[in-house]
C-alpha cells in the first residue's frame, strides 16, 4: 500500500469515526428545532429514540414535554422517569427539576429525602439555583435534620454564583 493510500485510508477513518455522533447531534438538534417551533409531537418522535439510547439531553426534554403536557397528555410520573434517566447521567437541569417535582409532590407525592439527594448532586455539579434550594432544605429541615451550618454554606455558595438572596 502506498503512503498516499495510507493517508487517504487514515483520513477516511477519521472522518467517518465521528459520523454516528454527528448524526445523533443532528437528530437532537432537529428535535430541539421542532420543540422550539412548538411541533411537540415531532420533537417527541425525534427525541424518544435518542433518550432510549441514553442521550441525557433528549431524556431531559422529553421529561419537560410530559411534565407540561406539550404534544402528549400531561404525566408528571412519566416526566420523573425521564428526568431520573437524565439525572443519573449527570444532567444538572434534570437533577434540579426532579428535585423540585419531588418537593412539590406533583407526581408520586412529596419525597424530601430523594429531593435532597438530587439537589446535592446538582449543587455539586455547579447549579446555583440548586445550591440555594439545597440551603433552604437544610434551613427548614426538609429531607434531613435542620442544619444551619450547611444551610449557610449552600446559600452562601449560591450568592457567590449570582443567585440573589
Amino acid at each position: 500500500m502506498t503512503s498516499r493510500s495510507l493517508i487517504a485510508a487514515a483520513a477516511l477513518t477519521l472522518l467517518t469515526a465521528g459520523a454516528p455522533a454527528l448524526a445523533q447531534d443532528k437528530s437532537f438538534t432537529d428535535g430541539m428545532i421542532a420543540y422550539e417551533q412548538q411541533n411537540f409531537v415531532e420533537a417527541l418522535n425525534i427525541l424518544r429514540p435518542l433518550a432510549d439510547a441514553g442521550d441525557a439531553k433528549a431524556a431531559y426534554n422529553i421529561g419537560a414535554l410530559y411534565f407540561e403536557g406539550k404534544g402528549v397528555e400531561r404525566d408528571p410520573n412519566l416526566a420523573l422517569e425521564f428526568w431520573r434517566k437524565a439525572a443519573d447521567a449527570e444532567n444538572v437541569d434534570a437533577q434540579h427539576n426532579l428535585a423540585l417535582t419531588l418537593i412539590a409532590g406533583d407526581a408520586d407525592g412529596r419525597n424530601y429525602q430523594e429531593a435532597l439527594h438530587w439537589l446535592l448532586r446538582a449543587a455539586e455539579n455547579g447549579s446555583p439555583r440548586s445550591m440555594y434550594t439545597l440551603g433552604k432544605m437544610y434551613l427548614y429541615g426538609l429531607g434531613a435534620p435542620r442544619n444551619y451550618e450547611a444551610a449557610y454554606e449552600w446559600i452562601g455558595k449560591a450568592g457567590e454564583a449570582g443567585v440573589p438572596a
